[in-house]
């Protein structure tokens, strides 16, 4: 209960860069849209899902969560995952594509994301930055030095963004995968970071050394990280076979439309003929 109440960490360098995030969001889908004609109106259900995203971010980096991660490798692991399973889906689904270009245009940015934001590039940067922040050395790393702290949090949501990206990109200039290929391209995403949640699930010793003088209850430090992969792998497992669902049902469904259309263009076809 205390860390509920006295948890909280306004951290300047951390919430002002938030703030101006989602300000920039708001100005933009608001003033600026008008201003500019860059849209007649915006889907409020984009406006919630960027909001989501937003507070997402604002809960793991400011809330409890984050304090109960210097001492429980399980409290990191949900505050990883909600930095990278959950908010990008919601960041992408929020971005309207006449807001995102002007923005790619103003950093000059637009190749450099067709590039990163490749399938395969995508996939394999990510992977690289999340099993390689699993290592002792630079794991540890990030809970003696705050800057090392932040270039994780910061790489990890950078990186899972464009790992979504193929799924939900929200410029057709940069195009989504096909519906089946979403579906191989989550599965894989579901299994291949599997070694890393065995290691953390089933090893009997502690393996992030930073974690041997801190104990929160009656939880010992080996149980935490066994917690922890577990918490990991069911957030990762239930996250992408829900969004292979969906997505097999899009593609079902499209699939269902294409055959009623051709099904009555081909009764027209036989009507004209008669």
């Amino acid at each position: 209960m205390e860390y509920l109440v006295h948890g909280w960490h306004w951290h300047i360098e951390g919430i002002i860069p938030l703030i101006l995030f989602y300000q920039g969001y708001l100005v933009g889908i608001g003033p600026l849209r008008r201003h500019f004609g860059w849209a007649e109106t915006v889907e409020s259900r984009q406006v919630v899902a960027f909001s989501a995203g937003v507070l997402l971010i604002f809960l793991a980096l400011f809330s409890p969560i984050h304090e109960l991660a210097d001492s429980l490798f399980s409290a990191h692991m949900v505050q990883h995952m909600m930095l990278v399973v959950l908010m990008p889906p919601l960041l992408l689904l929020g971005t309207p594509s006449w807001l995102l270009r002007p923005c790619l245009r103003l950093l000059s940015a637009k190749r450099l994301l067709r590039w990163l934001a490749h399938p395969m590039r995508a996939f394999i940067l990510f992977n690289l930055v999340l099993i390689m922040w699993h290592f002792p050395i630079f794991y540890n790393a990030t809970l003696r030095n705050v800057f090392v702290h932040e270039i994780q949090h910061v790489s990890l949501m950078i990186t899972s963004v464009l790992v979504w990206w193929p799924i939900l990109s929200p410029m057709p200039e940069i195009r989504r995968l096909s519906y089946p290929a979403q579906m191989v391209y989550l599965f894989l995403l579901a299994i291949v970071q599997t070694p890393l949640f065995a290691i953390l699930t089933f090893s009997d010793h502690l393996i992030y050394s930073v974690y041997s003088g801190t104990q929160v209850g009656n939880i010992s430090a080996v149980a935490d990280q066994q917690m922890g992969g577990v918490i990991m792998k069911l957030v990762s497992a239930v996250a992408f076979m829900l969004a292979i669902t969906i997505t097999f049902f899009k593609w079902f469904g499209g699939e269902e439309r294409r055959e009623a259309q051709q099904t009555g263009l081909s009764n027209l076809s036989q009507a004209r003929d008669s």
